[in-house]
């Protein structure tokens, strides 16, 4: 730069000026005047280089320094596309976060709800249940529902719940009276308190009318719980109080 050229260029003219002294020292050395005048010049040309040589130090340094602070600049830019780069990653974050507490909350709510519902669905049921219990018939095995339950089992691979059959357990109650004793029984000559060739008619009329209406009955109560069983087994529930539940509505539409 500038600076070098002119501390190259004093550096030769102390050079020239220290020749052209040594030349002259070499005519006059023994005059005084001489001398000392040659001694003011080389003093004048050593502090002439002293100030180039720092001049041109502090030329350097300035340089560097420039260098460092736009080596710093570049750095501090970096860092900031970074740090910009870092806060949107960051906000990008939050919002998904948000996103999936949001969701997070909706199918907990989802859930709660579908619980509650499913257990009001489920105290609904017991109501109904506990209300139309008494209307079973006692001689059929679902009037004891806890015992159904606890014979019930869940079946993996089809999903639905297996019921036990549905049973009525016909009892036969004995005579209060012997057949000889027994005034209504078919073919006793003293019943109706007439005699025996007028009542034998009767009696066996009144025998066959009364076995076909027990024949209907009986193939009526046979139809009705296999219309029951049937539909029982092809209808799976997701509750096994809700069984107990369609039996009572179809037992409503055959009445």
């Amino acid at each position: 730069n500038s600076g070098t050229h002119r501390l190259y260029f004093l550096c030769f003219l102390v050079r020239l000026l220290l020749l052209e002294s040594g030349i002259v020292g070499g005519e006059q050395a023994s005059n005084p005047e001489v001398r000392a005048r040659r001694t003011r010049r080389r003093n004048y040309a050593e502090e002439r280089k002293r100030r180039l040589e720092e001049a041109n130090t502090a030329l350097e340094d300035e340089g560097i320094m420039v260098e460092i602070y736009e080596t710093i600049q570049d750095e501090l830019c970096y860092k900031n596309r970074l740090l910009q780069r870092e806060k949107q990653k960051n906000v990008s974050l939050k919002m998904e976060l948000n996103d999936i507490q949001s969701e997070f909350e909706q199918d907990r709510t989802d859930y709660l709800d579908t619980i509650r519902r499913q257990q009001r669905q489920i105290e609904l049921l017991q109501t109904i249940m506990d209300r139309v219990q008494p209307c079973i018939r006692r001689d059929s095995n679902y009037h004891n529902l806890d015992k159904i339950k606890r014979m019930a089992k869940y079946d993996e691979q089809k999903n639905e719940w297996i019921l036990p059959h549905m049973t009525v357990e016909r009892t036969q109650l004995p005579c209060s009276l012997s057949d000889a004793t027994n005034p209504y029984r078919v073919g006793n000559p003293t019943a109706n308190g007439g005699s025996p060739d007028n009542n034998d008619s009767l009696d066996i009329s009144r025998a066959v009318t009364l076995s076909r209406d027990a024949e209907k009955e009986n193939e009526e109560e046979a139809r009705f719980y296999a219309k029951l069983t049937s539909r029982t087994q092809s209808q799976p529930s997701y509750f096994a109080s809700r069984r107990a539940n369609q039996l009572l509505n179809d037992a409503g539409e055959f009445r």
